[in-house]
């Protein structure tokens, strides 16, 4: 992830600035400081092993079930809120299957070309498929 510095507000900043003085709008200027300090963000990391076994030992059942489909799946957690018991396909023997279908709303993307995919499968672990 890269370090936030400043760059981008001043980059908006200067533009607006433009687009005022291109439009005839008066501003004063020396009334108005530009942003000049760097502001870092804490990169934000995958969580280790010893990190998520604590999380799951501490978490409500409902909540691990919630973090092993999301972590499996690799799926975004509105598009998890959003499947059905449609969706998911436990005939496999050890892992399901996830079909996400394309629905008003969601964020929908596959590598392709933007509007032509209708749905695309997912897998969920055996450890995620458990009762």
């Amino acid at each position: 992830m890269p370090k936030a510095d400043g760059r981008t507000t001043r980059t908006f900043f200067f533009g607006i600035k433009k687009w005022l003085q291109l439009n005839g709008v008066d501003v004063n200027w020396d009334q108005i400081e530009f942003p000049t300090s760097t502001v870092q963000r804490e990169f934000d990391d995958a969580p280790t092993k010893q990190q998520l076994a604590t999380f799951m030992t501490h978490s409500p059942t409902r909540e691990k079930a919630v973090i092993e489909v999301l972590g499996s799946s690799g799926l975004r957690i509105g598009t998890l809120l959003s499947l059905t018991v449609g969706d998911v396909n436990f005939d496999y023997p050890d892992v399901a299957s996830i079909t996400v279908r394309r629905k008003r709303g969601r964020k929908f993307r596959t590598g392709r070309k933007a509007g032509k995919a209708r749905f695309y499968v997912t897998f969920i672990t055996p450890e995620a498929v458990r009762p």
